[in-house]
């Protein structure tokens, strides 16, 4: 059953120093949506008004109930910018980095301002100027993998709408990636050992401080991610606990939250870089001092 309220909270009284009850100006209502979820939402200060907001989101729950009210109806008429703030709390919910975040959202942000669309429903309808974009895109020079990026972001943002039951149609669905390998723009390919014990020694014996990371502090990291593979957003996360060294083969512990395959990861060390990491956790200033 619907009801209407205004929440209490306390604060310090500055006059007697204790502290006392107060309750908010806005009205709130609590309901239960098509789905029997119980909803709490702020409505206005006026209690009338309040009352009638609330008994129209009853009403609309029900006729969704019903199947006489399609529950997108209301959300294909808000700005797409409404929407990626909601998107932005579920990516967050999801322990989604901030960096991965803000380039989700800046691309969603770039592809609806280059398709000039401003509301849910110009984005639902908007397969033939997405298409227009990416090839825009691809005919200005950009690579297959940027082009791919902005396909990547518009697509997962759709889905998401979609789950959510605030669109109907996925604008994405007929929309194809490009081939990466057709467009390589840096050839990668890993050092040669040579090569990186060159750069282990010039790291090593720098005296530049970057990021707060001395140059022994950086060639360990250097060390750890061409013998081991692991990332930037891995290596960050490791601590001393993160290492044992007790058994015949040492080991070194990547967390679920920091692993890119969001499961803990236990990466075996080879001797020689085992060793030069003991001594580096133990004695770190022998390191500093060279």
């Amino acid at each position: 059953m619907a009801s209407l309220f205004r929440p209490s909270y306390t604060k310090p009284d500055p006059t007697t120093g204790g502290r006392v009850t107060r309750r908010v100006r806005k009205w709130y209502g609590k309901y239960r949506d098509a789905g029997g979820n119980l909803r709490c939402v702020p409505l206005c200060e006026h209690k009338t008004a309040a009352m009638a907001m609330l008994t129209d989101m009853v009403r609309k729950s029900h006729l969704q109930r019903a199947g006489l009210l399609d529950p997108a109806a209301e959300h294909l008429a808000r700005p797409i910018e409404d929407h990626l703030a909601d998107y932005r709390v579920h990516l967050d919910a999801k322990a989604r980095s901030a960096r991965y975040i803000s380039e989700t959202i800046r691309l969603v942000r770039l592809v609806a301002s280059a398709c000039g669309l401003k509301t849910l429903l110009e984005l639902q309808n908007a397969e033939d100027q997405l298409e227009r974009h990416l090839t825009n895109r691809r005919r200005a020079g950009v690579s297959h993998r940027t082009v791919n990026a902005d396909l990547i972001a518009a697509r997962s943002f759709c889905r998401w709408l979609i789950a959510r039951r605030r669109m109907h149609d996925d604008p994405t669905r007929g929309l194809v990636r490009l081939n990466e390998d057709e467009d390589p723009r840096l050839e990668r390919r890993a050092l040669t050992d040579a090569e990186f014990e060159r750069l282990y020694l010039a790291i090593y014996g720098s005296r530049r401080v970057v990021r707060r990371l001395r140059g022994s502090d950086r060639a360990i990291l250097y060390l750890l991610a061409v013998r081991t593979g692991l990332r930037r957003g891995e290596l960050r996360s490791l601590m001393p606990s993160s290492f044992d060294f007790s058994a015949q083969i040492s080991l070194v512990t990547v967390r679920a939250a920091k692993s890119k395959r969001r499961r803990t990861d236990t990466l075996p060390l080879s001797p020689d870089v085992a060793a030069t990491l003991q001594e580096y956790l133990v004695v770190p200033e022998k390191f500093f001092s060279r």
